[in-house]
């Protein structure tokens, strides 16, 4: 009950307007949000225990030059690692926001895929070499204090090319060899470049040793077998679905270790 009783005061105290007792509490208006802002006071403001508290911008508004792009139509000849450039594959971004004080702003976005290019509240959103689906870009600004106030997520629509063509992108792929500490075990690892692919299946192959786990996934263990000759071994992976748009690129990789 006592507990209780202290809990009601404190939630009271939080309350009051005082400024100087909230930040003696160490209170704040968004506590319980996930950015977990505190209250933050304006450089040169005022004697100690007179602070002015700074109040937080918010962006009002964000505004897309283009909310639908087409993916250009592949080109004859071999599909390439990185497609070729095109300006019909970026959309400027507009942000607007307000701060009550007038403080100079630095904006943030963060976004689903593609890349930004430039600072400040006019960018260009890059979305070349990412696949069909819907993106999502966030504004936020910050004036010193921290991203606290209000954000504005806009989303991008990336369709297929006017033709039905699907874009051909290839990805280069390594493996990755690396020998956890007292262990004798190899981890093996694929790694490929390029868009993000769903749905993949790895089928490794050895040629000295021993398979412990994961077959069929990115990673594999390999045991050494106990008698060391000092001949290399040799490591394959063949991927399955990474070549679903019959471009015809390269789906496996091999490496001596």
């Amino acid at each position: 009950m006592a507990r209780f009783a202290l809990v009601l005061i404190a939630i009271a105290l939080c309350s009051q307007t005082d400024v100087s007792l909230r930040k003696a509490l160490s209170c704040s208006p968004v506590a319980a949000h996930a950015n977990d802002c505190k209250p933050c006071v304006r450089p040169g403001t005022g004697e100690p225990g007179k602070e002015v508290e700074n109040k937080w911008p918010n962006v009002t508004d964000i505004e897309l030059e283009k909310t639908e792009l087409h993916l250009p139509p592949p080109k004859d000849g071999s599909p390439p690692k990185h497609p070729e450039y095109s300006q019909d594959m970026t959309t400027t971004v507009q942000t607007s926001a307000v701060d009550p004080e007038n403080d100079v702003l630095i904006y943030q976005y963060t976004i689903s895929g593609g890349r930004i290019v430039g600072t400040g509240a006019r960018v260009m959103w890059d979305l070349n070499d990412v696949l069909p689906g819907t993106y999502t870009i966030t504004a936020a600004v910050d004036d010193g204090c921290g991203l606290c106030g209000a954000k504005v997520t806009r989303t991008v629509t990336v369709l297929e090319s006017a033709t039905g063509m699907p874009p051909c992108i290839c990805s280069d792929i390594r493996i990755e060899v690396r020998q956890p500490e007292s262990s004798n075990d190899y981890i093996l690892t694929a790694h490929l470049t390029g868009p993000r692919r769903q749905g993949l299946t790895y089928n490794w192959t050895i040629s000295d040793g021993t398979l412990v786990s994961g077959q069929g996934t990115q990673s594999i263990r390999v045991r050494p077998p106990q008698e060391h000759n000092g001949r290399s071994r040799t490591v394959a992976v063949e991927i399955g679905g990474i070549d679903k748009d019959k471009c015809h690129c390269p789906n496996s990789a091999s490496r001596s270790y």
